[in-house]
């Protein structure tokens, strides 16, 4: 698989941004539509991003789509911490969940099979913030002189445990949400 080029997760990335810049114009679809392609995308953007992080760490998180320029000045960006990154993929799936706008069980699923629910953004939180709490990501001291051409550790230097307690209730929520619609298996 080709993660950065052409068809790569970066392209994918494009592809949401683009998305949602351009489904705002879109009038001939209803407004629960619209904001449920909205919310899938977002997740989608997110799923992306952490697909990145959790193979190679401190990444470029692509919040917008450069310009297209002559210019490479608008394409020259900077990996970001790995807290931030983390941090930027629960902001995009907080939003989802707070939005409401996915449904909790799919309610035909012979023409909706592979669509997001509320549960489903739930289990895509609880594995981040896992993945954050986890020792890799969470003050490995094999990373610890990490750091980028600013001299900017990437890597957090000390052990956060508070991040297990979010990654544990997170789970519990994503349980929950799941019993709550049916999902008991």
């Amino acid at each position: 698989i080709n993660y950065w080029g052409t068809g790569g997760l970066y392209a994918g990335i494009r592809e949401c941004n683009t998305f949602m810049k351009g489904i705002v114009n879109v009038e001939d679809l209803d407004e629960y539509e619209k904001q449920r392609m909205i919310a899938e995308v977002k997740l989608i953007k997110a799923y992306l991003h952490f697909y990145l992080l959790s193979y190679y760490g401190p990444i470029c998180p692509l919040r917008e789509s450069p310009p297209v320029t002559e210019s490479t000045q608008g394409v020259r960006v900077y990996r970001e911490k790995v807290d931030d990154c983390f941090q930027y993929v629960m902001d995009l799936i907080n939003e989802v969940i707070d939005s409401e706008s996915l449904p909790l069980v799919l309610t035909n699923p012979s023409s909706e099979l592979g669509r997001f629910t509320q549960p489903a953004a739930h289990m895509l939180k609880a594995k981040v913030l896992l993945y954050w709490a986890s020792p890799l990501f969470n003050g490995n001291s094999d990373y610890i002189n990490v750091k980028d051409n600013q001299g900017r550790h990437l890597f957090p230097t000390q052990v956060d445990n508070s991040k297990w307690k979010l990654a544990a209730d997170a789970a519990l929520e994503a349980i929950n949400c799941a019993k709550e619609n049916g999902h008991e298996k």
